[in-house]
């Protein structure tokens, strides 16, 4: 069975730029009404960093309401539908300060390993484990006076920057995050604020129990963390030249001009790529997400499709739990005619015992967790 994931990075841009409410709300709020037409789920990655600052510098942001409680709201409301919320978390707003209307961002921690303070302890938001076990407790508090079961189990780092993992694994284990999301199969990049190397990957889809040091690989059934990566397919980088996501870029570059921030003045960091990286790139292969905020309809289907068809044909999948996580950012999401036709096809296929169903991390982890203690007892 294909559980279908759709999982949506709830953030402003990287850098500091966009309003909560104009690139978070409104288009999520779009995506729920989209996604209950069609009985599908959404799973929110709720950037608690950015929330963390939002709601420390509540006073001194002149914007006419409230960005910590909008997204609170919107992720209890969410919760009441009968969607997921789920961790994501970008460093770099740990400790971010508001200078006038631009918001310095700590750059030295970029990715998560980069906190200062290492491994570190459960109260402290500079250590791996602290900003983990901090994210965690804030979406507790905020959600379990809605559901009194709700847990969160799952994480996706900022910009994908798990890497190196020898000290993340642990971190998350250790505060009870059972999952992550943050592999692209074939990503590889390399930067003064980021970097990751998921050319080793398992796979592009399903899931896999991890080593103790990288998230990348398979390791011991049962011992660490389950990586369930971002579904992708290795293209050649023409391939990013559709409409829609030009488009999506497009729209980036004119919001970030209107919002300067102190990163871009500083050390000219974008969120989009340049024409020169982009010329530089040309000739190469590059994983291409099942992004459903940019993508077309017929190629969303078209993606699903073959995983569905390789599932169907492979024996050993039959009966198997096969997550399939979309990805997708409430910044980019002008796209609600394609979801909509998308999300028609995919319900007709749920509807017609297809294959497919419409899934969360949550719903997938407790399924796997049945499905393994099964064999255990028949294994005894």
């Amino acid at each position: 069975m294909i559980h279908l994931i759709l999982s949506l990075d709830y953030e402003i841009f990287g850098n500091g730029a966009g309003d909560v409410m104009r690139n978070v709300i409104e288009p999520t709020s779009r995506i729920l009404n989209i996604c209950d037409r069609y009985g599908a789920k959404l799973t929110i990655m709720f950037e608690v960093a950015e929330y963390w600052a939002f709601k420390q510098m509540e006073d001194r942001l002149d914007v006419g309401y409230s960005p910590a409680k909008a997204m609170e709201e919107q992720a209890r409301e969410a919760i009441r539908r009968g969607h997921d919320v789920q961790l994501h978390l970008h460093p770099q707003w740990i400790g971010a300060e508001l200078d006038g209307c631009l918001w310095r961002l700590k750059i030295g921690q970029w990715c998560i390993a980069d906190l200062p303070h290492g491994l570190g302890d459960r109260g402290d938001e500079y250590s791996i484990m602290g900003a983990l076990s901090k994210g965690k407790q804030t979406l507790e508090q905020i959600l379990r006076p809605i559901n009194s079961t709700y847990q969160c189990i799952a994480f996706r780092a900022g910009g994908f920057n798990i890497q190196p993992s020898l000290k993340v694994i642990p971190a998350m284990k250790a505060v009870g995050l059972l999952i992550d999301s943050s592999i692209v199969q074939g990503l590889y990049k390399r930067s003064s604020v980021g970097h990751c190397d998921f050319r080793g990957a398992v796979s592009n889809h399903g899931y896999w129990w991890t080593t103790e040091d990288d998230v990348c690989l398979s390791g011991p059934k049962g011992e660490h963390i389950l990586e369930f990566p971002v579904y992708s397919k290795m293209r050649s980088y023409i391939a990013n030249f559709r409409w829609s996501k030009l488009r999506t870029t497009l729209k980036r570059r004119k919001i970030e001009s209107r919002y300067p921030s102190a990163i871009n003045q500083a050390r000219g960091i974008r969120s989009t790529t340049s024409l020169m990286e982009v010329l530089m790139k040309l000739g190469s292969m590059h994983p291409v997400n099942v992004d459903f905020c940019k993508l077309s309809a017929q190629s969303m289907v078209k993606a699903v499709e073959e995983v569905l068809r390789k599932n169907n044909n492979t024996n050993n999948d039959v009966g198997r739990t096969v997550p399939l996580v979309l990805i997708g950012h409430s910044k980019d999401f002008w796209n609600d005619k394609h979801l909509d036709s998308f999300l028609s096809a995919m319900q007709r296929y749920s509807d017609s015992n297809g294959g497919i169903k419409f899934s969360t991390f949550s719903e997938v982890a407790e399924k796997i967790a049945r499905n393994s203690n099964k064999q255990a007892s028949v294994e005894k």
